[in-house]
């Protein structure tokens, strides 16, 4: 059964997907076929919620953070990543897959803040402090 809001399309609840009926931001993927007539396709939407952690309600923590992309060698196995309500996620960049969410939780981020890699490690800023994963 197919899901829809008026910025995303995506084939249906499960892994990977936005439950159905959930609010929020979602980045997606989208592909663009050649043709005569190009007709964009909505590959893969995930769910995203307020960039701050959960009960933040300073400006911007309450809006959207901005995702990043990482790759192993500049073009294969891409993973987006974005703060969710403080959390670091990731996810598949062909699929839409989750395949991380933090444990912890970032405090301060603010809208369009997006996530840094730097030395094996994603980095974020929040409101005076910096915050680091590694997966290793």
């Amino acid at each position: 059964m197919a899901s829809s809001t008026d910025t995303c399309t995506w084939p249906a609840a499960g892994v990977g997907a936005p439950v159905a009926g959930s609010t929020g931001r979602w980045p997606a993927s989208s592909s663009v076929p050649p043709g005569a007539t190009p007709v964009p396709k909505v590959i893969w939407c995930a769910s995203i919620a307020q960039a701050g952690a959960s009960g933040e309600t300073g400006a911007g923590s309450r809006l959207p953070a901005s995702p990043m992309i990482t790759t192993t060698d500049g073009k294969s196995e891409a993973m987006v990543w974005f703060m969710s309500g403080g959390k670091l996620t990731a996810v598949d960049g062909d699929s839409g897959k989750v395949l991380y969410t933090s444990s912890d939780t970032c405090t301060g981020i603010k809208q369009w803040t997006a996530p840094i890699a730097v030395k094996g490690r994603i980095v974020v800023g929040g409101d005076g402090h910096l915050c680091s994963w590694s997966l290793h």
